[in-house]
C-alpha cells in the first residue's frame, strides 16, 4: 500500500495508512492551498521536501517551506510557519506534536502510529517495505567496464560496489534492472597490452628488454608469460594475437573477481562487436546527415561546441580510423534502441570532461540524452599503517581488489566503498577495516544482527507475531528504535529517487548504535511475558530492517560473530 492508494486514504483510523511522511506532505499542500485562497503567494510546482530535524527532541520530520513563503510574501519565516500550521488538516491520528522552531515546522510521530508501523514490518519481514516507485520501468546500469589490460584495482571496486548496490536499490523500488559490462577491446591500450606481453616472452628467453612508460609492467603479465610460454613462444611477433589472448584472459579474471565480490552481469558487450555489426560506421554516416560532423585537416570532427563542449572533437582520424568517441556514440545509440526508460553509466571521475562530447553526439542523433544519467566516482586512497598506497596499472604499483578482499573480506570492502557519496574522494583505512571494534561500522552492524540472532536462540517462548501488546514498549531506548524504524521507507525512497545507495550505510550504523544501546540498558528477555513478547517483536523489527538494508548493499547479515 502506498499513499497513492486512494482507497487507503479512507482508512486512517485503523492504522493501515503507514507512510507518515506522505500524509504530512499532503497536509502541507492542503494548507498552502488554503493560504493561497486567502491571498498569500505560495510556491507553485515546487516539491515539498521533508528532512530530519538536527535534534531528536525537535521531532521526526521537518520542512522549511515557510522560508519559501517568507520570500514570496515579505514576512518573517516564523510568521509564515505559524500561519501555515493553523491551516493544516487534523493529523492527531498519527502525529503527536507539530511545532515551529525558527521558521522550521517540525512533526513528531505519535506512539500509536509507531506501533502500527512496527506491526507492518512484522507482517512483511525482510520484504519490508514493498515499494512500487518504478512500476516495472526498465533501467540499464553499465558499471565497472574496466579495460581488460590488468587486474581490478580498488577504484574499480568502488564503482562495482556502487553499481551493484544501486541495481539492488532500484529493484527494491520496483524497477526492472539489467546490469551491463562494456569491454573496451579495441584501440591503442589493447595493442600496448600485446606489446607488453611480447616483451615478457622475450625476457623469459634471456633477452634484455626495455619497457616504455606506456607499457603494462605488472607482475600479472610476467606470470601470464611464464604460464603460457610454450603456447605463445611462436607468437612473439603477432601483437594482434597476443593482444586478444591477454585481454581475454584478463577479462575472465576480472569477471571472476567481481563474482567473488558479489557482482554479476546480465550482459557483456564488446566494443569490437560494434565494428563487426557496422554500428560505428552507421553512426558516423548518420551524424554526417545530421550536420554533426565536418572535415578539417584531413580528419572528421564532431561539432560538439554546438551543444556546450569546450571544443570540437576528432571522431575519425586522418588515417580513417574512428576514435573511441565514435564507438562510444554508436554504443549508446545501440543501448537506446533497446527501449530502456533510464540508462545509468557509472564512470571514474577522470571521465568528467568526456561527458559533453558524448551528449553532443547523442543530441545530433536526436536521442533522448536526458534519459542518460552519468554518475562519476572519485578516487580511492588506500591507507595502511598510516601510509597512502599508490595506484598505477601500467607500472604495476597498485593494490588489486582481489588482494583487498583477501585481507579484509568482501562485505567490509563493499560497505567501506559505500560510506561516501560517489563524487567525493574516499580514504579506505585498511587497519580500521580489520578491527573487530565499534569504530568499524561493518563489524558494529553485523554484531547487532548477530546479537539479535543470539537472543532468538536463547528464547524458548517463541509465539506467533500476532496480537502483541506493543504499547508496553515504553523505555526511551525502545521509542528511539521505533522512530528509527519509521524512517526506513522514507530514507529508502529518497535513496532510490536520487540514485544514492550510500544513504543506507549511515542509517544502518545509526540503527545498530541504537540497538546496542537498547541491548546494554534494557533487559530484553526474562521479564513479564507480555513485555517480553513486545520486546521480541521490536527486536525482530530491527532485524528485518537491518537485513533489508544489508541485502541492498550486497552484504550478508551475520548470525554469529
Amino acid at each position: 500500500m502506498t499513499w497513492k492508494d486512494s482507497g487507503a486514504m479512507q482508512k486512517r483510523k485503523n492504522g493501515n495508512l503507514w507512510r507518515a511522511e506522505k500524509r504530512i506532505t499532503k497536509a502541507i499542500q492542503e494548507a498552502l492551498q488554503k493560504l493561497k485562497e486567502e491571498g498569500w503567494n505560495v510556491p507553485e510546482g515546487k516539491e515539498i521536501l521533508l528532512q530530519r530535524p538536527r535534534r531528536e527532541e525537535w521531532g521526526d520530520f521537518s520542512t522549511q517551506i515557510a522560508f519559501n513563503l517568507a520570500g514570496l510574501n515579505q514576512k518573517p519565516p516564523q510568521v509564515c510557519a505559524e500561519n501555515l500550521v493553523k491551516k493544516l488538516p487534523p493529523l492527531e491520528d498519527f502525529v503527536e506534536k507539530v511545532e515551529v522552531v525558527g521558521g522550521f515546522i517540525n512533526f513528531t510521530l505519535g506512539l500509536p502510529y509507531l506501533f502500527s508501523f512496527l506491526t507492518k514490518i512484522l507482517k512483511e519481514r525482510e520484504n519490508f517495505p514493498i515499494l512500487d516507485l518504478g512500476k516495472g520501468k526498465k533501467v540499464l546500469i553499465e558499471f565497472v567496464s574496466a579495460n581488460p589490460t590488468g587486474p581490478l584495482h580498488i577504484g574499480h571496486g568502488r564503482g562495482a560496489a556502487i553499481g551493484s548496490a544501486l541495481s539492488n536499490l532500484l529493484e527494491k523500488g520496483g524497477y526492472k534492472v539489467e546490469r551491463e559490462y562494456y569491454v573496451n577491446n579495441v584501440g591503442r591500450q589493447i595493442e600496448l597490452l600485446g606489446e607488453s606481453l611480447a616483451l615478457r616472452l622475450r625476457e623469459i628467453e634471456g633477452e634484455k628488454v626495455t619497457f616504455s612508460p606506456d607499457h603494462y609492467q605488472g607482475e600479472y603479465l610476467k606470470e601470464m608469460a611464464e604460464t603460457h610460454y610454450h603456447q605463445l613462444k611462436e607468437k612473439k611477433e603477432d601483437i594482434d594475437y597476443l593482444s586478444r589472448f591477454a585481454s581475454q584472459l584478463i577479462l575472465e579474471d576480472i569477471l571472476e573477481t567481481l563474482k567473488n565480490f558479489g557482482v554479476e552481469f546480465d550482459r557483456i558487450t564488446y566494443e569490437d562487436s560494434l565494428y563487426k555489426e557496422s554500428r560505428v560506421e552507421k553512426a558516423i554516416e548518420e551524424l554526417k546527415k545530421k550536420k554533426g560532423i565536418y572535415e578539417k585537416d584531413g580528419a572528421l570532427w564532431l561539432a560538439s561546441t554546438q551543444f556546450g563542449d569546450e571544443k570540437d572533437r576528432v571522431i575519425v582520424r586522418k588515417d580513417r580510423r574512428p576514435t573511441y568517441l565514435a564507438s562510444d556514440i554508436a554504443y549508446h545509440k545501440e543501448k537506446f534502441s533497446r527501449g530502456y526508460d533510464l540508462l545509468v553509466n557509472i564512470w571514474g571521475a577522470d571521465h568528467h570532461g568526456y561527458i559533453p562530447r558524448l551528449r553532443a553526439g547523442l543530441k545530433f542523433l536526436g536521442l533522448p540524452e536526458e534519459k542518460l544519467k552519468i554518475i562519476l566516482v572519485q578516487m580511492v586512497s588506500l591507507i595502511k599503517e598510516g601510509k597512502k598506497l599508490s595506484l598505477s596499472t601500467r607500472k604495476g604499483e597498485f593494490v588489486s581488489l582481489e588482494d583487498l578482499m583477501e585481507e579484509v573480506g568482501k562485505d567490509v570492502c563493499r560497505f567501506f566503498f559505500l560510506t561516501r557519496r560517489p563524487d567525493t574522494q574516499l580514504e579506505f583505512n585498511i587497519d580500521l577495516a580489520k578491527k573487530e571494534a565499534p569504530e568499524n561500522p561493518v563489524y558494529y552492524i553485523q554484531y547487532s544482527h548477530a546479537r539479535i540472532a543470539s537472543i532468538f536462540r536463547k528464547w524458548e517462548k517463541r509465539r506467533p507475531l500476532e496480537g502483541l501488546s506493543l504499547q508496553l514498549l515504553k523505555e526511551p531506548e525502545e521509542i528511539r528504535l521505533l522512530r528509527l524504524l519509521a524512517l526506513y521507507p522514507w530514507l529508502l525512497e529518497g535513496a532510490i529517487n536520487s540514485l544514492e545507495p550510500h544513504r543506507l550505510t549511515a542509517y544502518l550504523q545509526e540503527l545498530a548504535t541504537a540497538f546496542h544501546r537498547y541491548y546494554d540498558r534494557v533487559k530484553i528477555l526474562g521479564g513479564e511475558e507480555k513485555v517480553e513478547l513486545a520486546r521480541w517483536g521490536l527486536v525482530e523489527g530491527v532485524r528485518c530492517v537491518s537485513a533489508s538494508g544489508l541485502k541492498i548493499l550486497g552484504i550478508q547479515p551475520r548470525e554469529r560473530m
